[in-house]
């Protein structure tokens, strides 16, 4: 398995496996706290051997220091092309409690493809 592309991103859409992404970030700046968070996830993974033409997806995030999720989604993911997944999400109205460094995790079928680092 490998990863092609991951961001975190202001809006995010897919097309039959072509994203449109519009500004990636790293850094949100949010003028108070509890901050609510709108913002895109894209993810395009490449198979060696896909076992089946589904896979279980699951992304969280959790603030650096602790391992309880702010977010949790599991999603079952089709494999459209032989050897490719693509994903394109929004996140609407995740409510961020305090500033700091989250951690935003995605596995696939278990086994970790990413961890991405957030400040807020």
């Amino acid at each position: 398995m490998k990863v092609e592309l991951f961001t975190l991103c202001d809006y995010v859409s897919n097309n039959e496996g072509s994203l449109t992404i519009i500004d990636t970030f790293e850094t949100i700046e949010a003028d108070k706290f509890p901050w609510r968070a709108y913002f895109g996830v894209a993810l395009k993974v490449y198979l060696s051997n896909p076992q089946s033409e589904t896979l279980k997806l699951n992304m969280h995030i959790h603030k650096s220091d602790s391992t309880d999720n702010i977010f949790n989604a599991m999603q079952e993911m089709r494999i459209k092309d032989a050897h490719k997944m693509v994903m394109a999400g929004n996140i609407k109205g995740l409510i961020f409690d305090t500033p700091g460094l989250y951690h935003f995790v995605v596995s696939l079928e278990g086994q970790l493809v990413v961890l991405s680092v957030l400040f807020i």
